[in-house]
């Protein structure tokens, strides 16, 4: 019981160092998930820490130029594509941001 609260607080105190919200790369996870290749592995693979490619996955760490490259050579995918943040409930409640309503037809 109490790792997990370790775990818990670790994850709380990334957002409080950070500032921001938890935000996770979907479509990364799908690749990996259609690759049939599991994180542990991606990240022997690239030479990085499992821990610190979790962190990446979930949202808790922005990999570095070199990193993504190559996460996206092994994944045979659009780099760009690869590290679109999913949106967060926040953006999502604020709607769009040019300042046109959804339901305005402009």
């Amino acid at each position: 019981m109490s790792s997990l609260r370790a775990t818990r607080k670790s994850h709380n105190d990334d957002q409080k160092q950070t500032g921001t919200v938890k935000t996770m790369y979907p479509n990364l996870r799908i690749q990996l998930w259609k690759a049939g290749i599991r994180q542990n592995r991606l990240a022997k693979m690239i030479k990085m820490d499992e821990t610190v490619l979790s962190r990446i996955v979930n949202g808790f760490r922005e990999p570095s130029p070199e990193f993504r490259k190559k996460i996206s050579i092994i994944l045979q995918s659009d780099e760009k594509w690869l590290f679109q943040m999913a949106a967060s409930p926040a953006d999502i409640a604020m709607g769009p941001t040019d300042g046109k309503s959804a339901t305005s037809g402009s």
